[in-house]
């Protein structure tokens, strides 16, 4: 299935998947942004919700880094960090979660 898929979209996946495969995923600078790549992913009008789409989204939501983004996103590091535990600076140390907890310091 993935195979049918255009070089581009190939690209995103394997990129996406990386904190799966790379031990050092955390420091790993992406060159993808999180936000556009979550954001098209969760653009329904854009897949057509077909089954790869359901699969996509399904993968990306029980990935570790998507379930840090979105906690970061809405209650802050510190909060992460006392339900589920981790250090302070190595979570940070990721470009994309330290811009979210420095936009959820801003509200």
């Amino acid at each position: 299935m993935i195979g049918m898929l255009p070089l581009n979209a190939r690209k995103l996946i394997s990129e996406y998947s990386k904190p799966l495969t790379r031990p050092d995923w955390k420091t790993f600078e992406r060159t993808i942004n999180p936000n556009l790549f979550i954001e098209d992913v969760f653009d329904t009008l854009i897949l057509k919700r077909t089954p790869l789409f359901f699969r996509v989204r399904k993968n990306m939501s029980h990935s570790t880094f998507y379930i840090m983004y979105i906690h970061i996103e809405h209650i802050g590091v510190d909060t992460y960090i006392h339900y589920f535990g981790g250090c302070r600076k190595t979570i940070l140390s990721n470009r994309w979660l330290a811009l979210k907890q420095k936009d959820f310091e801003l509200i």
